[in-house]
């Protein structure tokens, strides 16, 4: 079957880009969730991503993929490299709001009003949420192509396993039907008679005058 093959590092370090990257920026907006209904929605967002990124994380560090399975790790590697330019555009996000602190962010807020400040406007937040839709669309087709082709081998294995049953089965049956058919063994059923026999058993036939006629 070959050696067992598996995804890039390349495409693991896209994943865990994403995840330190998600964690900054649930970590920012966790701070304001209570206080404005888009905020909350985009932090709920921003959580759910970072369960999908982990999700995949943890199954792709578990896996070993088969030799036959190229096509699959083609297909995740792919998937996760869609997301590279959109992670990358978070981590320029992530880094736009940390430079500026949180006592400072809270003096702006005061003076501009929440809606006026970078971090919390409406296009802002609007385009955060497209990219996040974005990701966690490939990575979840991702996660369900792993899912699909598991759910195959499922099947695969329990048809294998209906099969070698069928057979067994089959043979076994075969085996006894052979054994009821087959001729008996006369050398061991006339041993057999002979060791039932009682002494003197058919003497009176064999010594008659009739039978030595």
């Amino acid at each position: 079957m070959g050696d067992p093959i598996s995804v890039t590092g390349t495409a693991v370090g896209v994943i865990s880009l994403g995840i330190q990257v998600t964690q900054s920026l649930v970590s920012f907006y966790n701070s304001y969730k209570g206080q404005n209904s888009d905020l909350a929605h985009i932090t709920d967002t921003l959580n759910s991503l970072l369960e999908v990124f982990q999700s995949l994380k943890k199954t792709l560090s578990d896996r070993n993929f088969r030799a036959d399975e190229q096509g699959l790790v083609k297909n995740i590697e792919t998937s996760i490299q869609n997301c590279d330019d959109l992670i990358y555009e978070l981590q320029d996000e992530v880094q736009k709001f940390t430079r500026t602190s949180l006592g400072e962010t809270v003096a702006i807020i005061k003076r501009a009003g929440r809606r006026a400040t970078y971090p919390f406007r409406q296009s802002t937040l609007q385009k955060l949420d497209e990219d996040i839709q974005d990701i966690r669309s490939n990575i979840s087709s991702a996660l369900d192509a792993l899912q699909l082709n598991d759910n195959k081998k499922i099947q695969d294995d329990i048809t294998e396993t209906k099969d070698l049953l069928d057979l067994v089965r089959t043979s076994q049956v075969s085996f006894e039907l052979r054994g009821w058919l087959k001729a008996p063994d006369t050398f061991i059923d006339h041993h057999a008679a002979c060791a039932k026999k009682q002494p003197g058993s058919g003497a009176w036939l064999v010594k008659s005058d009739r039978f030595s006629r």
